[in-house]
């Protein structure tokens, strides 16, 4: 039953992944041939109220299939003028996906930075363990 439920888990990300890229990357590009700075910020308005709706469906396939039970505390100073550092010990894989969650549309939306060499991890590192990995046999 929980390989089942990975598998969907793994399947509904996939999609909804595939499904609001096209949107995404279609006004990335736009983005990139109009030159106007009035139409760079409507475009990337539309960019990121895209990356909003993908980490909304995200969280809504998290709930149905984990019912997580978060505690979140100081939310209640926070808003969507100001910037905010947030900051992950990657104590598990859903790291990302939670800080996107309980943050969505609450502050900006978040940016990720990483040194160039960690993005061949995800393409390299395909176990669940780190022992099993390709990266443990290099």
């Amino acid at each position: 039953m929980s390989l089942l439920k990975g598998v969907i888990c793994f399947l509904l990300l996939t999609l909804n992944t595939l499904f609001w890229c096209i949107f995404l990357l279609s006004l990335a590009i736009i983005k990139l041939l109009i030159p106007l700075e009035t139409s760079k910020r409507v475009f990337t308005y539309l960019i990121i109220l895209i990356g909003e709706c993908w980490i909304f469906c995200n969280g809504l396939w998290i709930k149905i299939f984990h019912n997580p039970k978060w505690e979140v505390e100081g939310f209640e100073q926070l808003d969507t003028k100001n910037w905010y550092l947030s900051i992950s010990n990657h104590q598990s894989w859903a790291d990302i996906f939670i800080l996107q969650s309980i943050t969505n549309r609450k502050i900006p939306m978040l940016k990720f930075f990483m040194k160039d060499i960690l993005i061949w991890v995800c393409l390299l590192y395909t176990s669940p363990s780190p022992r099993d990995g390709l990266l443990s046999r290099m």
